[in-house]
């Protein structure tokens, strides 16, 4: 299924899936979050289910051009 997220104000520079636990065996469903990051200085978390923006961060002071997850903490780096 596509979805179309809308949130950010500036274009996209990444994006990190984050699986948690086990697919339900019936449905093939699991917990699953996304983050993405955009120039507009900002990280918004997703539900990887629904595509429902869970939070918005502004944790930088110029466009964020990079993001992971490392455990269930997200890692972002900009130029500031």
């Amino acid at each position: 299924q596509v979805a179309t997220l809308k949130g950010h104000t500036g274009p996209l520079t990444g994006v990190a899936w984050m699986q948690k636990g086990d697919s339900d065996p019936e449905t093939g469903v699991g917990s699953s979050m996304l983050v993405t990051a955009s120039d507009d200085k900002t990280l918004i978390v997703w539900d990887g289910a629904t595509g429902q923006q869970l939070r918005q961060l502004r944790c930088h002071d110029s466009g964020v051009n990079a993001v992971a997850w490392k455990g269930d903490q997200i890692v972002s780096g900009a130029d500031d």
